[in-house]
């Protein structure tokens, strides 16, 4: 069987720094632009919880990343990536955001935008404050 392994190493002006020294925040980083840039993608990537370990202006980074592979051209790619941050989500438009919610044990799929009543909070609150306010959910608030 045939494995295939890939070595990092950092060099700056003479000076070699070895892959195990950096911190895991930028071989994620790293890891998460070899994806994105690959010349050929996949069809289909996947990625929990994506902001773990990365600072605010490197989540923006990996946002623009993700919508330049989706939006091309020539070998388009779809992204799914599972988040709990409002940051992330403040960086993402309403029509970008799928949400799944588990009712009576069933997952329900939810599309934000398309809902009259986030629309009219999403006119002064971000996604990420509609979540963290908990009017980021197909729950009507009929009660």
């Amino acid at each position: 069987m045939y494995k295939r392994q890939a070595y990092f190493q950092l060099r700056e002006g003479g000076f070699d720094v070895p892959a195990w020294l950096l911190s895991t925040g930028s071989l994620r980083i790293l890891a998460l632009l070899a994806v994105l840039r690959h010349p050929t993608p996949p069809p289909l990537i996947v990625i929990e919880e994506i902001e773990n370990g990365l600072d605010p202006r490197t989540i923006s980074l990996v946002v623009e990343e993700i919508r330049s592979l989706t939006t091309r051209e020539e070998n388009p790619c779809q992204v799914i990536i599972t988040t709990h941050s409002p940051y992330l989500l403040n960086q993402l438009g309403l029509d970008e955001i799928l949400l799944v919610e588990r009712i009576n044990g069933q997952p329900v799929f939810f599309r934000p935008g398309e809902d009259e009543r986030v629309q009219i909070w999403a006119k002064n609150f971000a996604p990420g404050d509609l979540y963290t306010m908990s009017q980021l959910t197909s729950q009507k608030d009929e009660e």
